[in-house]
C-alpha cells in the first residue's frame, strides 16, 4: 500500500486524537467514504444519461433488471432506490 503524508493544523490533530484512537484509520475511512460518494454520483449521472436515451425499454423490463441486481448494489444505492420507489407510489 502506498503511503501519503498530509499536513494538518495542530489544533485539528489534537481534536482528532481526542475523538479516535487511530487517526490514520479515520482518514482512510473518510477517503473511502468520499470515493464511494464520488462513484455513486458518477453512477447517478450515467443513469440519468441512459434514462434520456431512446432505448425502447419498457418500465417493467427496467424494474426487473433492478430487482435482479439489487443485492449487488451498494447499500446507499439500495436506499436511494427505496426512496424513489416510495416517492413514485405517493405521486400516483
Amino acid at each position: 500500500m502506498a503511503k501519503i503524508s498530509i499536513s494538518l493544523p495542530d489544533d485539528l490533530l489534537n481534536y482528532i486524537d481526542q475523538k479516535v484512537d487511530n487517526r490514520s484509520a479515520l482518514i482512510e475511512s473518510l477517503l473511502k467514504e468520499w470515493q464511494e460518494k464520488q462513484q455513486n454520483e458518477a453512477l447517478a449521472a450515467a443513469c440519468a444519461v441512459v434514462d434520456e436515451l431512446p432505448l425502447g425499454w419498457e418500465s417493467e423490463m427496467t424494474t426487473q433488471i433492478i430487482i435482479e441486481n439489487f443485492s449487488e448494489l451498494h447499500p446507499w444505492t439500495q436506499s436511494l432506490i427505496g426512496v424513489i420507489s416510495l416517492e413514485s407510489e405517493n405521486t400516483v
